[in-house]
């Protein structure tokens, strides 16, 4: 299965809460926004908010699903997957806006491109281990 992870995407999920139209809230954490905003009928788009938001508005990250050759999983259990990797993050108690693996590689990503200060040697700029 390969699923495609935009952490940023322009799109904004309310809720209307009770007490009048001027009332509106962020969406729980765990909310799963498939139908209506996505492609219709596929179901291989997603819009999931993971995390709480006390502050501002919530950011959902939105997940597209581009091959998945598995099975056994289904979209709901795809869904429920991605929302229990958001709590796999060792630096935070709750859950954070991305699964932990994809925060984890953008953290080591990171890492390497603040501390690498020196120039490759020249035997590795054609090879693909070092692009």
């Amino acid at each position: 299965m390969y699923i495609v992870v935009n952490k940023t995407p322009s799109d904004r999920f309310f809720l209307k809460a009770q007490g009048g139209a001027t009332n509106i809230v962020n969406p729980s954490p765990g909310t799963c926004i498939s139908r209506g905003i996505t492609e219709e009928n596929d179901d291989k788009e997603f819009f999931l908010c993971a995390q709480k938001v006390n502050e501002g508005c919530l950011n959902a990250t939105k997940y597209h699903i581009i091959h998945n050759d598995s099975e056994v999983l289904t979209t709901s259990m795809i869904h429920e997957m991605t929302y229990n990797l958001c709590y796999g993050y060792y630096n935070w108690s709750g859950a954070i806006r991305v699964p932990a693996p994809l925060q984890y590689a953008w953290k080591l990503a990171s890492l390497a491109s603040a501390t690498k200060t020196t120039d490759p040697g020249k035997q590795l700029r054609d090879k693909l281990f070092f692009l």
